[in-house]
């Protein structure tokens, strides 16, 4: 068991997509997904497809989880460009 201060928030596309795996199966069960496509310099892309209250949950558990992470953008499948 880890100490809460002695957790790793650094974040990487594999991390965070980790972190996301607790949200997959309601945003599944939505008919959405997401899946993180690039973290580089406090910037994470994700990719969503899905309903904006779905997304707005997933960039809030990122950006609890990750504090060097400053924006969020999506890249929504649906309308193919990213949103920041």
């Amino acid at each position: 068991m880890q100490q809460v201060d002695q957790i790793d928030t650094s974040a990487s596309v594999e991390s965070v997509n980790s972190h996301l795996d607790m949200l997959r199966p309601a945003v599944q069960g939505n008919g959405s997904s997401v899946e993180v496509l690039a973290v580089d310099d406090g910037i994470c892309q994700v990719k969503d497809r899905g309903p904006a209250p779905i997304g707005m949950g997933g960039q809030a558990a990122i950006m609890n989880k990750f504090p060097d992470i400053r924006v969020v953008g999506y890249f929504l499948s649906h309308l193919c460009k990213l949103q920041i």
